[in-house]
């Protein structure tokens, strides 16, 4: 909002729950706020048969993730 005049760039909506969506259509669902975690995830997700979804969430990281995408702040 700082960078493009006070215009939103998303939206204040609820997420699903990508691990429950992702098993509701038979594949493997995994969640995590760690990034450290994501090596041993997508490792465990290569090894099962059939897709894996991930889900990183980073809500809490939102001024952290604007501040390394430049088209975010404006670049």
């Amino acid at each position: 909002m700082q960078a493009f005049e006070g215009r939103s760039i998303d939206v204040g909506m609820q997420s699903p729950d990508f691990v429950k969506l992702a098993q509701s259509f038979g594949a493997a669902g995994c969640s995590t706020r760690n990034l450290d975690d994501l090596p041993s995830l997508i490792a465990e997700g290569l090894s099962r048969n059939g897709p894996t979804v991930i889900e990183v969430l980073l809500e809490d990281r939102v001024e952290e993730m604007i501040s390394v995408i430049p088209w975010l702040h404006g670049e």
